[in-house]
């Protein structure tokens, strides 16, 4: 049994690590710094669990352009679009049809681990972009553990966070995650519960990575982290 260290925030009971965050250190690199910790992490959260033999052997690795059966979820669409290009799987441009963005990695096996990993961490850096010069670690941190699910968090939400709910200077966080988290106008209550999930799943395997030697920025607020994870309103 791994014994877990939550970062410096001993009360905080995050998820314990996935299989898969362990399978995928095998295809990162350590010298790579945080972005290659998130983007294991982030291929943990997107499998939880070890799937058949058959999943990735055997059968076709891709199902339709806009299916993908890697580990980190990439379809071929995503893989083969310019970098930073909204993908849609129709005509009609709305947010029922948004599938994530461009990676600029034609012709890659998002299949391969070392792959996966290069287009998870490419997947969740295209969002990071996104957060301005006052986003902190913790804020960083967050935008990695909602991007690393593709189209469910965006540039859009990005603009958002920074617009709608003001900025404050704590010496931790600048953005307003819990005034967006709990905002029924910009989330509905199942994408609440998705979102604050994907954040306690992230942190657990990050923070188990960390214990690892893998590179984990030193000034994340894990108390304020797992304050975003659990709520006394309910859906």
């Amino acid at each position: 049994m791994v014994i877990q260290d939550d970062g410096g925030c001993p009360t905080c009971d995050f998820p314990k690590q996935t299989y898969y965050t362990k399978w995928a250190q095998r295809y990162g690199d350590k010298s790579g710094g945080y972005m290659q910790t998130y983007a294991i992490a982030g291929i943990g959260v997107q499998n939880p669990y070890w799937p058949p033999r058959s999943t990735f052997r055997g059968l076709p690795r891709i199902l339709g352009k806009n299916t993908g059966i890697g580990p980190a979820k990439i379809t071929d669409n995503q893989m083969n679009t310019d970098y930073g290009k909204p993908v849609w799987d129709s005509e009609i441009h709305t947010l029922e049809h948004f599938r994530g963005y461009g990676l600029g990695m034609a012709g890659e096996n998002q299949a391969k681990g070392k792959v996966s990993v290069e287009a998870m961490m490419t997947r969740i850096k295209i969002v990071m972009e996104g957060c301005d010069e006052k986003c902190t670690s913790t804020d960083l941190f967050l935008v990695a553990a909602l991007a690393e699910n593709g189209p469910g968090f965006n540039l859009d939400n990005m603009k958002t966070l920074q617009g709608k709910y003001g900025r404050i200077n704590d010496g931790t966080h600048s953005l307003k995650w819990g005034d967006w988290l709990n905002d029924s106008n910009a989330l509905s209550a199942k994408n609440q519960s998705t979102n604050r999930d994907l954040i306690a799943q992230f942190a657990g395997n990050v923070i188990f990575l960390e214990n690892r030697g893998w590179d984990v920025p030193s000034d994340i607020d894990w108390s304020y982290v797992y304050s975003l994870t659990v709520t006394t309103v309910q859906p």
